[in-house]
């Protein structure tokens, strides 16, 4: 499946695009708890994020998806992981058995009410605070 690329709003993307652009959970928010709380996580993420990184090479994220984002989305993996999902049958079999260790290991830092507040943080980031 190849990009498709706009020159208008979210709302002029296809629905798969803007299913894309939806998040769950705020990454970042939860990044940044979980660094503050355990060295390892920084280091055990970053080889995670680098291969998303590469591998959204071969499958590149529509920069509309991003365009309408809180400005505090700027560099979020979370756009280019769904993608991947979406486009890439090999990346979402990885995916389906490295991603429960990496939630498991990011929840383990959390406390609680933490992971509820980055889903609220999510779903108010859809609509332009900028």
């Amino acid at each position: 499946m190849t990009p498709i690329h706009h020159s208008g709003t979210v709302s002029e993307a296809s629905p798969i695009e803007r299913s894309l652009a939806k998040c769950g959970v705020c990454t970042i928010r939860l990044e940044r708890l979980c660094y503050s709380r355990a060295l390892w996580f920084r280091a055990f993420r970053n080889v995670l994020a680098a291969f998303v990184r590469a591998w959204s090479l071969l499958h590149p994220v529509d920069a509309i998806l991003y365009a309408n984002r809180a400005s505090a989305c700027r560099g979020c993996l979370r756009l280019r992981k769904n993608v991947l999902k979406a486009r890439s049958p090999i990346f979402r079999w990885i995916d389906g058995y490295v991603n429960p260790l990496f939630n498991r290991a990011r929840d383990s830092l959390l406390r609680p009410g933490e992971l509820e507040a980055a889903k609220v943080e999510a779903r108010d980031s859809e609509v332009i605070h900028d």
